[in-house]
């Protein structure tokens, strides 16, 4: 037993990521960074250090996002093009982690999921930055992913267009994400007919894309029943028309005055045009009798309405983003760990890193001769559980 830990304990060494705790030239020029305000010379310095000492680029990298830890991305917003592109992006998920994840062997659709997933944002990629993550296995999916990560990341306060693509992508009902994003905060995202493009190439079914882009036309009418509820019915309830046109009278409300174009979207939608002539009917009614008074009022009504709404959204919220990740194994991974505690980045790259450290392990058991190969593979799984 004792020659079984010491070849697992020998073996977790050099497994293990490289640190830079015992580099004291190195921590040297970080405390004194920390210390000074002029601090120019002394980044240069160290740089020209980690160059020195770190030549492989990979190592190099490494010494460099371990300076960035505990001095701050700021330092070094000035060095080489290439150095700052590999340490930019979120926090503990920057171009370097996610490269490092790519070569430990998680695969192009599980990266595209972490990167809808993370909090932060990455800059524009330019043709160089592009051909270097190619040459590190990235499939363009993923590369357009970064690319446009201001885009993806834009959206209503609590509900981001990545948000939407989590859910879409993993099993969660086109109804329930128009419900969802029905519930959320306007969102004043314009989307071209080029983003529109892209979202459908990564994803979102045209519905859901139109709930989305025509969200604020869907939400016009009584608070009680917007023209969306309008579709509910007719497609989830089967009422007919003539029902609807029923309930619409009864609301004793108004809708909007619909341009041609609107009107042609909401029939496209799935609203009958019999009934979006008598929801323009009905406004125009409305319209005639108002008075101030009844302006006040709703007012009131609206902003009662939008408190409301915004608790039930949440609570929706919740319960989709869970059942996403429930049918996501990399998503469920990362659920799985304290979020406020460990970043998304740490805790992927971790369960990564074991699951090839555990290949690793196995291979040398394999090699091990009796009786020490009995029982090597079970310290090995234990040592690094594979969670994903």
């Amino acid at each position: 037993m004792k020659h079984i830990i010491l070849m697992l304990v020998l073996l977790t060494s050099l497994l293990a990521n490289i640190t830079f705790q015992n580099d004291t030239q190195l921590n040297s020029f970080i405390e004194k960074i920390k210390k000074r305000d002029d601090t120019k010379e002394l980044v240069k310095k160290m740089a020209k250090y980690i160059n020195t000492k770190y030549t492989d680029y990979d190592t190099n990298i490494e010494a460099f996002d371990y300076a960035i830890d505990n001095i701050g991305k700021y330092h070094l917003s000035k060095l080489s093009p290439k150095i700052k592109f590999y340490l930019s992006g979120p926090k503990d998920l920057e171009i370097f982690t996610l490269i490092k994840l790519r070569e430990q062997g998680l695969d192009n659709e599980s990266i595209a999921n972490i990167l809808f997933s993370a909090s932060g944002t990455y800059a524009p990629l330019g043709k160089k930055s592009k051909q270097i993550l190619r040459e590190k296995g990235f499939n363009n999916k993923v590369i357009s992913i970064i690319d446009n990560y201001g885009f993806l990341s834009s959206g209503s306060k609590n509900l981001k267009i990545k948000d939407i693509l989590v859910m879409a992508n993993n099993g969660v009902d086109e109804k329930e994400i128009s419900d969802l994003i029905i519930s959320s905060k306007h969102t004043k995202t314009k989307y071209t007919k080029k983003s529109i493009k892209y979202l459908l190439s990564l994803g979102v079914n045209k519905h859901i894309l139109m709930t989305l882009v025509y969200k604020k036309l869907l939400l016009s009418g009584p608070s009680d029943y917007k023209v969306y509820d309008i579709y509910t019915d007719l497609t989830k309830n089967k009422l007919s028309e003539d029902e609807i046109i029923k309930k619409i009278d009864a609301t004793h409300w108004y809708y909007k005055d619909y341009s041609d174009k609107e009107k042609q979207i909401l029939i496209k939608y799935g609203i009958p045009k019999k009934i979006v002539d008598h929801m323009t009917n009905v406004t125009d009614k409305f319209y005639s009798d108002m008075n101030n008074n009844t302006k006040k009022y709703i007012k009131e009504i609206e902003e009662k309405s939008s408190k409301q709404n915004n608790v039930h959204f949440m609570k929706m919220r919740t319960k989709l983003m869970n059942k996403a990740r429930s049918n996501n194994a990399v998503l469920n991974g990362i659920k799985q760990a304290p979020l406020e505690k460990e970043s998304i980045g740490k805790t992927i790259a971790k369960k990564v890193g074991n699951c090839a450290a555990q290949k690793l392990g196995f291979k040398a058991c394999d090699k091990a001769p009796f009786p020490l190969n009995l029982g090597c593979k079970a310290l090995v799984r234990n040592k690094f559980p594979c969670g994903i």
